[in-house]
């Protein structure tokens, strides 16, 4: 039988966007019956709460890893952390989950370093992966994100009493129209954010990410935004976990659709995201019409039958697999997974 092994610095951050990474790595586990290899936290900075600091290649590997899997937020990976991972493992699997193209001097220090020395490296963005070609060869592989279908799901007419749901970053202004709106026409809005309960504790991020999903689960409506628009700084738009989880629990989205060929792939039909004109003076006619509209539940099923169909965590890691030839290590009840993927979900490889 093959062993598994998953790096994770789990006790990095508990920060809302880690929480995706931490379920990857849990279905990783489950799918193949692998182990997780924690690895402490490196780095004080803002993605970090763990007050142990450790040196590069300071932790070292006892047992011998068939696949060792990796997935890092960003460039600096576990990996990085230990000296003796490459004679450890047979092959090593890589999932960078933020490939942002405008890396820094320690972005490019931890590719030459590490990165460079995997079996495969998979990115999140296939936008990314011309503006790597000086520095990675062969290209990295283009992996979606995705979510875990034990937390996000659909229920066929859910009672959905949450008429709009908000979370992450909104654009300026955004958040007090609708909240005006709610207020003046008595619907129930919630605000979901990382903000600890008055007696300043804060959810563990299993209990946090489940809210969540049980927030869109239960909503009528939420707002999401093309990248763009809540983070200008960036360099590309695309499709994050933020869209997988809404389409996973059949919730009907508006705002602005990445503006990449990749999304239109992934969601390869209409009805998903009501958009909202640059100036923003249709949002809340949008919300209303969503609001009212009697034949979203046909809508809703489609949108959450196809994403748990290709779009879970399960199908990504079947495709890191099968790319790598080894899905013969997952469990007999994953396999099917290998045959649900949608291979023709390649990248579009811009010049």
């Amino acid at each position: 039988m093959a062993k598994i092994g998953i790096l994770t610095n789990r006790s990095d951050s508990s920060y809302v966007f880690m929480h995706s990474v931490y379920d990857f790595e849990d279905c990783i586990v489950k799918a193949t019956g692998g182990e997780l290899i924690h690895v402490p936290a490196r780095r004080n900075d803002v993605l970090s709460k763990c007050k142990r600091k450790i040196k590069l290649g300071s932790i070292r590997l006892k047992d011998f890893y068939d696949v060792l899997f990796c997935v890092s937020l960003n460039f600096g990976t576990a990996l990085d952390d230990v000296s003796n991972w490459r004679g450890r493992c047979k092959y090593c699997i890589c999932y960078i989950y933020d490939t942002w193209p405008n890396i820094t001097a320690y972005d490019a220090a931890a590719i030459q370093r590490t990165l460079r020395h995997v079996d495969l490296l998979c990115f999140s963005f296939p936008q990314s992966i011309n503006y790597f070609k000086a520095l990675l060869n062969p290209l990295p592989y283009w992996v979606p994100q995705a979510i875990n279908p034990e937390r996000f799901y659909y229920v066929p007419d859910v009672p959905r009493g949450v008429d709009v749901y908000i979370f992450g970053r909104q654009p300026q202004d955004v958040f007090k129209k609708v909240q005006s709106y709610c207020l003046d026409h008595n619907l129930l809005m919630v605000h979901h954010n990382k903000l600890p309960f008055p007696d300043g504790k804060v959810l563990d991020w299993q209990s946090a990410y489940t809210m969540h999903a049980q927030l869109l689960l239960h909503a009528k409506v939420t707002l999401n935004w093309a990248m763009q628009l809540t983070h200008p700084w960036r360099l590309i738009s695309s499709t994050t976990t933020r869209w997988f989880e809404p389409a996973a629990a059949g919730c009907l989205v508006v705002g602005n659709e990445p503006n990449d060929d990749e999304f239109r792939r992934l969601f390869p039909f209409g009805g998903f995201v009501r958009t909202v004109d640059k100036d923003f003076t249709n949002l809340i006619s949008l919300i209303e019409e969503a609001l009212k509209d009697t034949g979203s539940e046909t809508i809703r099923r489609q949108l959450a039958e196809h994403t748990l169909h290709h779009h879970t965590w399960y199908h990504r890691i079947a495709r890191m697999l099968r790319k790598a030839g080894l899905t013969h290590v997952l469990k007999p009840a994953y396999q099917k997974y290998v045959e649900e993927d949608n291979a023709g979900n390649e990248p579009i490889l811009r010049g």
